[in-house]
């Protein structure tokens, strides 16, 4: 059966987050959706268990799926994606969660927009910063994650991921022409596809924060978020990514070398310049009459 939404949702062996997103689906005002649960390898008895609980306020809008090894995130999400079918498509991770408003909000603004190339819609986001225990999740602190973000361009987002996958609604038939998530990609799935998406599509942005990006602060592995965790691997896959791109460039004489040793060249000296400026900052740290003003100025 068709449905207006699919709602993808990865997840292994996290149940403890996995009720607070099961919750933020059912509590939308937008009630034509499929809600894709895709237990990416991890234990399948505690995640039935607990929607087991949940049969009846799903009204047969969920749909389970138990991989016996894990695909990884991407390949997870693409599970999900083509068992289901519908108009439109968001990825809702497993420790995240939504306003009310966020569906009924992302599909009238897409459905009414006159510009046929817009294809997406991302909120505003909370980043909410909490810590997990045996008695819970405790929300620590939050903030706007981007309370200046008006619109996206590509050049923007080749830079640095401007939204979460939280944020972000858009329509099923962009997978004909970007394909679908990179599954080779074990982090930053979502801002290489992001970036496929607006290199042919463009997106509007709905300034209400109708979107919650969770982070946990405490040292807790098993609920770690990867953009932190997993810091230097999001570095090493970012570089993939771009070398992957501009060595089709050098191929096709689109870029040449001296091209790239140009700006490098650049850089380093923008590096130098930033070098000895830190060099100048520590210096000045150490210079005794700073250090009595300092004293001074903490009286």
């Amino acid at each position: 059966m068709s449905r207006r939404v699919a709602v993808i949702t990865r997840t292994k062996n996290r149940v403890a987050l996995l009720g607070r997103a099961v919750e933020s689906v059912l509590g939308q005002t937008e009630k034509d959706w499929v809600h894709v649960i895709v237990n990416d390898g991890g234990d399948p008895e505690p995640v039935d268990s607990l929607l087991a609980s949940y049969k009846e306020r799903y009204c047969g809008r969920l749909l389970v799926i138990h991989n016996p090894q894990s695909l990884g995130m991407e390949g997870a999400s693409n599970k999900g994606i083509m068992a289901s079918d519908s108009t439109y498509v968001t990825i809702h991770d497993d420790d995240d969660s939504w306003e009310p408003e966020f569906l009924e909000t992302c599909i009238t603004t897409l459905e009414k927009t006159p510009f046929p190339t817009v294809r997406g819609v991302v909120t505003h986001t909370n980043q909410i910063f909490e810590s997990i225990d045996e008695s819970g999740v405790k929300e620590v602190s939050r903030r706007d994650f981007d309370p200046w973000l008006v619109s996206v361009s590509l050049p923007e987002i080749t830079e640095i991921n401007k939204f979460m996958p939280i944020s972000f609604l858009f329509r099923r038939d962009v997978f004909d022409v970007v394909g679908f998530y990179d599954d080779s990609l074990p982090v930053i799935g979502d801002w290489e596809f992001n970036i496929r998406f607006l290199s042919k599509y463009d997106l509007i942005v709905v300034q209400q924060n109708l979107a919650n990006y969770h982070i946990r602060v405490d040292g807790h592995t098993k609920y770690a978020n990867t953009v932190t965790a997993g810091k230097d691997k999001h570095l090493f896959y970012r570089d993939l990514i771009v070398n992957k791109h501009i060595r089709k460039d050098l191929e096709s004489g689109r870029v040449t070398m001296g091209q790239l040793m140009a700006f490098g060249d650049y850089f380093h000296r923008l590096g130098n310049n930033t070098w000895r400026l830190v060099q100048v900052v520590e210096r000045l740290k150490n210079f005794a009459p700073l250090k009595v003003l300092r004293r001074l100025l903490r009286v």
